[in-house]
């Protein structure tokens, strides 16, 4: 859709944290795009 999401990684030995923001119009879909990021920071670290 054209939106740009940006965002930040901290990660620690015991957590990762992840924080961003994302665009007025996408905030609808921010459980969604919530539920990607973990997701895939899981399957990351297996």
């Amino acid at each position: 859709m054209g939106m740009s999401i940006s965002g930040k990684m901290t990660v620690c030995e015991e957590n990762v944290t992840v924080s961003g923001t994302i665009p007025f119009a996408a905030l609808p879909f921010r459980g969604a795009i919530e539920s990607q990021i973990a997701e895939k920071i899981g399957e990351a670290m297996g």
